[in-house]
């Protein structure tokens, strides 16, 4: 199954409008889930906000119209199968590495504290992660960016209308799309 979505990858403006819609998307060394290309899943604000933040404000922003095989995808987002099973993975590769490295001089980087994109690019050293694709969300910014909405008045429990999602391709091969093009360029 292919899921059609729209993207938008946030890059310097390093190179110029021409280098930059000629070559992009640009590969993220140290992203939240490892080394990929990364999008925004049809969010231009939060994608302006990344731009503003990481590049000094001299950024352009891209929309791409990807094709997200299914197969290829880890859903951390909205697929609850995946996100207990890569949980539960995530536990089991801590308590492994940490007997295995209890009493070494590798114990000097807490591997209780690996965060889940060291976790991803484990596995891909080891070449047992099988996914192309993964999509997650980001939790931390302020409410008000969220969009957060209460369900009930007077009650504690709300829910998210905009949150941070976002989509890495482990590989540029992997990534499938239609149609790119260059909607926002910063004043910086």
């Amino acid at each position: 199954m292919i899921i059609k979505d729209i993207g938008h990858h946030t890059c310097s403006s390093k190179g110029g409008e021409k280098f930059v819609i000629r070559e992009a998307p640009f590969l993220s060394e140290h992203g939240f889930l490892g080394k990929g290309y990364y999008f925004w899943q049809n969010n231009l604000e939060f994608a302006k906000i990344w731009g503003h933040r990481h590049y000094n404000g001299k950024y352009y922003v891209l929309e791409f119209e990807l094709n997200v095989y299914y197969d290829e995808l880890l859903d951390l987002v909205g697929n609850r199968t995946q996100m207990m099973q890569f949980k539960n993975l995530i536990y089991s590769i801590k308590q492994k590495l940490a007997e295995k490295f209890k009493n070494t001089p590798e114990k000097k980087v807490a591997i209780d504290e690996w965060g889940i994109g060291e976790i991803i690019e484990y596995l891909k050293r080891k070449n047992i992660f099988e996914y192309k694709i993964i999509k997650a969300v980001d939790y931390r910014v302020s409410y008000r960016h969220l969009g957060k909405e209460s369900f009930l008045r007077n009650k504690k429990n709300f829910i998210f209308l905009n949150p941070r999602i976002f989509y890495c391709f482990i590989e540029k091969n992997n990534l499938y799309f239609s149609n790119k093009k260059l909607i926002y360029t910063s004043d910086g």
